[in-house]
């Protein structure tokens, strides 16, 4: 009955919100992709509406609780390549720079690196960023439909219970490429199919097994990122050594990633078996054997893509589109730049 009401009340509201006339677009994920649209779209006087699956903003930004402890549960950080990014990171206010101790699986010690990491999680920026929106958490959307004889709001969502969530000038999904295909399918526009099925032919996505541990604080584990070659490894992120993440208590929070190869041998595997593995290979690197006090598994099915020579998806007649690390190029910087290009192309429009 609450689900109920609630959805009754989500309804109402977009139909209120439709009655006013300015544009309003739909996004579809809160990644980092859907926030930094949603924020240039507002910016420009766009009214937008945020849907997501999960209960929160971030997606690969995702952070996790285990006890009184907290990780960054997807990407740890960014690594801007370009002046441009760089320089966005810079100007944000959650935003700070983490000077890191570097050792490779062997132990030797390599040059320190710096990397730019939101406060006081990475989430933190998505949550910022997606101000001024209407955010429906925990929404999964499961069609689109465009009435081309309509003059405004001509495109329609509807969730995974055929509720009709409302009626859009717009609709930009931002959820991975395997995500994306199914609804820009359901909107029955084969134009929109075949620009997808085109594209997506060309990506691989890769799954990312990550193992996050508390353990028992000791001053001999000091490095804060092991990395270089490893049979399984990708690399170990001392989560408490980053700015603000520290529980109060002394203990060392670290995330443990498997590789590319071995994740994607593994995607399917038991995580009670995966936990096993990672965190025996983990174990294996350290000068001592430190107690744990929490662990936590989890499975990013989509976690890195190797993304095609596209910026975004747009069709500019039905005003549906798609952006994303998939198209632009992969990692956080691609999700940042096909977003960017894609909202000046539907400011430009509307």
């Amino acid at each position: 009955m609450h689900l109920k009401a609630n959805n009754q009340f989500t309804n109402e509201l977009f139909q209120l919100m439709n009655s006013i006339k300015q544009p309003h677009i739909a996004v579809i994920g809160a990644g980092f992709s859907g926030a930094y649209l949603t924020k240039l779209l507002i910016d420009a006087g766009i009214r937008v509406s945020l849907f997501e699956k999960s209960r929160g903003t971030g997606g690969r930004l995702s952070s996790c609780s285990l006890d009184n402890h907290s990780a960054d549960l997807g990407a740890p950080f960014y690594t801007p390549t370009t002046p441009a990014f760089k320089k966005w990171l810079d100007q944000q206010p959650d935003i700070a720079t983490w000077n890191t101790k570097v050792i490779d699986f062997s132990g030797k010690t390599l040059p320190s690196e710096t990397f730019h990491l939101a406060i006081p999680k990475q989430s933190s920026l998505t949550r910022r960023l997606i101000q001024g929106a209407h955010f429906a958490p925990s929404t999964r959307i499961a069609k689109i439909s465009h009435n081309a004889n309509k003059q405004d709001h001509k495109n329609s969502i509807y969730d995974d219970d055929g509720l009709l969530l409302g009626h859009f000038d717009g609709v930009i999904i931002t959820a991975p490429a395997a995500q994306a295909g199914p609804l820009l399918n359901t909107t029955e526009i084969p134009r929109l199919a075949t620009a997808y099925s085109n594209i997506a032919n060309q990506i691989t996505s890769q799954a990312s097994w990550v193992q996050v541990l508390v353990l028992k604080s000791s001053d001999r584990i000091t490095p804060d990122l092991i990395k270089g070659e490893h049979k399984l490894l990708f690399r170990c992120i001392k989560n408490s050594s980053k700015l603000n993440r520290t529980d109060g208590l002394g203990n060392d929070v670290w995330v443990i990633e498997a590789n590319s190869e071995w994740s994607e041998l593994n995607k399917n595997s038991d995580p009670e078996n995966v936990r096993k593995q990672l965190t025996e290979a983990f174990l294996k690197l350290l000068p001592i054997q430190p107690e744990i006090l929490a662990t936590r598994t989890h499975r990013w099915l989509y976690a890195r893509h190797e993304a095609v020579d596209e910026e975004f998806i747009w069709d500019s007649e039905t005003c549906i589109g798609a952006c994303g690390d998939w198209l632009a190029a992969h990692h956080l910087e691609g999700a940042w730049h096909s977003a960017k290009m894609l909202a000046k192309t539907v400011i430009n429009k509307l």
